[in-house]
């Protein structure tokens, strides 16, 4: 038997011919192996990297005793805000890296805080009517920020 010269041209490992839907004479066959790449998309992308920069810089103000949330008469909000500025700094920059648990932080932050703001005002009712104005700002903030992030949470690993 007289073996054709293609015989060893398309073969695997295990030596056994690899067909394929190739018909004609001439033929070249391409193998292309797309990777969809993950995308934040525009909105969430900026929200996410003001976001970075507002915590940023109320962590540092909080660090050097003028920060944005000086109003609490009991001197216990500056240092819960440097905290929740902290940890939402790392659960943004990990959103930035597609990583689902950067999200679920974020969210409880805002809850965290949203209660640590309504505890203040219950606290101190000449506040009343400035600290409303932060809690439903927070809770806009995390409607908006949950809404961005739901057409992209399946890339999240």
């Amino acid at each position: 038997m007289k073996e054709s010269k293609d015989t060893g041209k398309y073969q695997v490992g295990n030596r056994q011919p690899v067909q394929g839907q190739v018909i004609g004479d001439h033929n070249t066959v391409h193998q292309q192996w797309v990777t969809q790449q993950k995308s934040l998309g525009g909105l969430l992308t900026i929200w996410v990297i003001v976001a970075i920069i507002a915590n940023a810089i109320d962590l540092f103000l909080s660090l050097n005793g003028s920060g944005l949330s000086t109003y609490d008469p009991i001197n216990l909000y500056p240092a819960l805000s440097i905290i929740s500025d902290a940890i939402t700094i790392i659960g943004y920059i990990s959103i930035l890296r597609f990583k689902k648990w950067g999200y679920y932080l974020v969210l409880a932050v805002y809850g965290i805080a949203t209660i640590m703001r309504i505890a203040i005002i219950a606290n101190s009712p000449s506040l009343a009517s400035k600290g409303m104005v932060v809690v439903i700002g927070g809770v806009i903030g995390a409607i908006i920020f949950y809404a961005l992030v739901q057409n992209v949470i399946r890339q999240f690993g």
